[in-house]
């Protein structure tokens, strides 16, 4: 934790402030050398009349409404991160601020705009004025922390975001309810207004799949193969630490193979690519960042 003298020289960093999560308790402090790896989240790239705000939809669909598709242009990768991205100069002040403290860079990425770092406990504590603890409940446990993150004041507009000091779990699966009627694919995307009898060749469909499941390939080849479907190509992407780990959980590996067969199903052709993270708020960052930049 930092003292009243540092507190002056660093910022809280916005929107950080946890408190135990319901029916948890503080049992014990993190050992001093636990391994910890966290993701800092930095601001969009500095423009010399600001940061251009990213369009939402109604912005594409405004621009390209009566324009046939073979007109249609969108943002290249490149274009994405010159207008969205971090700036590098912004990335190499955290990295800095990493290295004074003895923490390792994992990872840098300017059109995800963060920057992966892992160290101890204790220099994690020390780097973001943090007092890491262990928070059990009857039946499950996590590191966590209460309070603020504190950066340097020099950050404090770099810095959107610190994810990864707390692993608490954010979601969970919904449980299943009964009484629910069978539906195969094509019925899902009839309900959906999916357009039919149009090939998705030359497109990927991205999966994002939380906690310890997976899926068999025998099972996803047996499932096309019935209806003469072609099989789609897979790409299994491990993110946080978390893999394709089928028979942990079997509800969840159904869940995950019949997202695979519906998709699969309904846009014949596309590619697949299946991305397993983790269910606490690190987790979710990396993976929809992955999955928006692969």
């Amino acid at each position: 934790m930092l003292n009243d003298m540092r507190r002056a020289e660093y910022s809280i960093v916005a929107g950080s402030n946890r408190r135990s999560a319901p029916n948890f308790k503080r049992k014990e402090s993190v050992h001093p050398d636990e391994r910890v790896s966290v993701t800092v989240r930095v601001r969009r790239r500095r423009r010399r009349h600001g940061s251009r705000e990213l369009p939402g939809l109604d912005y594409w669909h405004n621009k390209y409404a009566r324009q046939s598709e073979n007109k249609l242009k969108t943002l290249s990768r490149k274009e994405f991160v010159d207008n969205y991205g971090a700036g590098q100069s912004d990335i190499d002040k955290v990295v800095e601020f990493a290295h004074l403290h003895g923490l390792i860079v994992e990872s840098v990425s300017l059109p995800r705009r963060y920057v992966i770092l892992s160290g101890s406990a204790a220099q994690m504590n020390g780097a973001f004025g943090v007092d890491l603890g262990h928070f059990e409940s009857a039946d499950s446990s996590y590191r966590g922390r209460e309070g603020h993150i504190y950066i340097p004041n020099r950050l404090a507009d770099i810095i959107d975001g610190v994810f990864g000091l707390d692993n608490r779990q954010m979601a969970r699966r919904a449980a299943g309810g009964g009484g629910a009627s069978y539906l195969t694919p094509p019925h899902v995307a009839q309900l959906y207004n999916f357009p039919s009898g149009q090939g998705a060749s030359g497109q990927t469909i991205g999966l994002l799949q939380f906690g310890r499941c997976g899926y068999q390939l025998v099972d996803i080849q047996q499932y096309f193969n019935a209806p003469g479907f072609t099989v789609p190509s897979l790409t299994d992407v491990s993110i946080n630490g978390a893999s394709n780990a089928p028979g942990i959980d079997s509800n969840a590996d159904a869940e995950v193979t019949a997202d695979i067969d519906v998709a699969g199903s309904v846009a014949q052709g596309a590619a697949i690519a299946v991305y397993f993270s983790t269910w606490d708020e690190q987790g979710w960052v990396q993976a929809v960042s992955a999955a928006v930049h692969p």
